[in-house]
């Protein structure tokens, strides 16, 4: 989905002044960058095409996030339905995200792999 996005000098320096500041990337093709090579200091420069693939490198959770939301749109034809089990799915990541970081649990990939191995 496209946005387009305007803001002004100002409200930019305004933004990268947060922390953590947006990721500012410029999706210009080869001939329009040829016109005008001006960038916004500290942007980055992708492929429109590769713009998708380069955010799921930089956050990969967000391939499990997309997952989630796919796989509710296949069970679910109600959007009401949709929304309010996506939202419980969503509340209880970001609860985790918010006060379970330090848990411990009893299970290791590793060593369920090399179980598996053998």
């Amino acid at each position: 989905m496209a946005t387009d996005l305007a803001l002004t000098s100002f409200q930019l320096v305004a933004l990268q002044a947060q922390w953590p500041p947006p990721a500012v990337v410029d999706v210009r093709r080869a001939p329009a960058f040829a016109r005008d090579p001006t960038i916004i200091p500290g942007a980055m420069g992708r492929l429109p095409e590769e713009v998708a693939r380069w955010a799921f490198e930089r956050a990969p959770a967000a391939a499990g996030l997309l997952a989630i939301s796919l796989g509710l749109s296949a069970m679910l034809a109600d959007d009401h339905a949709m929304l309010r089990w996506g939202l419980l799915t969503y509340d209880s990541l970001h609860a985790w995200c918010r006060s379970q970081q330090t848990e411990q649990h009893g299970w290791h990939p590793e060593a369920l792999r090399a179980a598996a191995e053998r």
